[in-house]
C-alpha cells in the first residue's frame, strides 16, 4: 500500500505561485512517482511570493499532481520584522486546528525549518499517529540569529528557540539537510547520535 507523507513547509511554494522556494513541490512530485502519497501544507505568507487569491482558511488543491492544504495565514514584507514572528505563530496555531478528517493518517511527517516552531505540531502529530518523524533543516535556528544578526546566546527569544531546537532533534526518528557539517552540529545540541542524514541538493 501507499505510504501516506505530509510535508509542513509554511515557505514551500508551488510553481508559478513564487519567485523561490519550489525545491519542496519538486521533491514531493518525485516522491509521488515513486509510490507515496504526498500531502503538502504550507502557508500563503512567504513574502516572496506571488498574489494568489484564497477563499478559504484551509485551501484544499491539486497543483502539478501534487495535493495541497495551504493556510491562510498573516502576511508581512520585512523578514526581520515582529509580523514575521506573528506571522509564525498564526500558523502554528492554525496548523494545530488542521481539519484532521479531511485528510489520510500520515505514516511520516516532514517538517521542513526556517519556521522552527513548526516542529512542536511535527511531534504532537508523531504522538496521535504514530507516525515517523522526519525533520528537515534548510538553516540552523537560532544559530543564523546569533552569527549573523549579534543576538546574545542569552537573549530570553534565542533560549526558547534553543530549547525548540533541542526537543526537536531529541524526539525526530530522523534529521536532514543540505549542510555537509550538519552532524557535528546536532551532536553539539544533543550529544552523538545516528539521526543526521546529508542529501545535498
Amino acid at each position: 500500500f501507499k505510504k501516506n507523507i505530509w510535508y509542513i513547509s509554511k515557505y514551500l511554494m508551488a510553481p508559478n505561485e513564487a519567485y523561490v522556494g519550489q525545491r519542496g513541490h519538486y521533491l514531493s512530485k518525485e516522491l509521488e512517482k515513486i509510490g507515496y502519497k504526498m500531502t503538502v501544507i504550507n502557508s500563503n505568507s512567504f513574502n516572496k511570493i506571488k498574489q494568489i487569491k484564497l477563499k478559504n482558511l484551509y485551501n484544499f488543491r491539486n497543483i502539478d499532481g501534487v495535493n495541497y492544504i495551504t493556510i491562510k495565514t498573516k502576511k508581512y514584507d520585512n523578514s526581520y520584522s515582529i509580523n514575521r514572528l506573528i506571522s509564525w505563530i498564526d500558523f502554528e496555531i492554525k496548523l494545530f486546528l488542521l481539519p484532521l478528517k479531511k485528510i489520510y493518517k500520515p505514516d511520516v511527517v516532514i517538517v521542513s525549518s526556517l519556521s522552527l516552531l513548526t516542529i512542536i505540531n511535527g511531534i504532537f502529530f508523531k504522538l496521535i499517529f504514530k507516525s515517523k518523524l522526519i525533520f528537515e533543516i534548510r538553516d540552523i535556528w537560532p544559530l543564523s540569529l546569533i552569527e549573523y544578526k549579534g543576538y546574545s546566546r542569552n537573549n530570553i527569544f534565542i533560549l526558547l528557540l534553543r530549547f525548540i531546537e533541542y526537543i526537536g532533534y531529541r524526539c525526530s526518528d530522523q534529521i536532514i539537510g543540505t549542510m555537509p557539517l550538519l552532524s557535528e552540529h546536532v551532536n553539539k545540541i544533543i550529544g552523538k547520535n545516528n539521526k543526521v542524514r546529508n542529501i545535498p541538493n
